[in-house]
């Protein structure tokens, strides 16, 4: 139950620090998993399968382990944070069901880790299945929400500057 905790904690912790650093692009990853959801869980899957089996040939030169080492790592950071979009999303469908009106995605991070934890300790395979859903969907959307916010940054008129 500690261990359970712990992790709850680190993760109301990284979970608020990108927050707070991706705020602009949350809206973009929150619509992929809302709007997206089926997109999001192939595209994840795709990525957490095809990630590390690519490292793992990168590393078949001498040259590009290090490479390979980087991806891994990032592709491990990213599987760590992928359900911290879904617990935000799920959280703030929650509040807003309870009543709330415009939740903070602060309140959402905690409410959806909440209710992602205890799903994820189901025994039975369930918690498994759960945690599993979870990576993929959050892998695949925080992929085309940032995806999305980039081309749609890309796109909008630069503004002039003024005299």
């Amino acid at each position: 139950m500690i261990w359970i905790l712990v992790k709850l904690a680190w993760s109301l912790i990284v979970g608020s620090v990108l927050i707070a650093i991706f705020r602009a692009q949350a809206p973009a990853i929150e619509k992929a998993i809302a709007s997206d959801t089926l997109p999001s869980l192939g595209v994840g899957f795709v990525l957490t399968m095809v990630v590390p089996v690519a490292a793992a040939v990168v590393c078949f030169l001498v040259v590009t382990i290090p490479l390979a080492a980087v991806t891994f790592s990032l592709w491990l950071i990213g599987l760590y944070i992928a359900k911290l979009p879904v617990a935000i999303w799920i959280g703030r469908r929650m509040l807003r069901a309870a009543g709330a009106r415009d939740a903070s995605p602060y309140v959402g991070l905690v409410v959806g880790l909440l209710a992602l934890y205890i799903a994820f300790e189901i025994p039975f395979l369930i918690g498994f299945l759960a945690y599993w859903a979870t990576a993929f969907l959050g892998f695949g959307a925080m992929f085309l929400g940032i995806r999305a916010y980039r081309q749609s940054a890309a796109s909008a008129p630069v503004a002039a500057p003024s005299p």
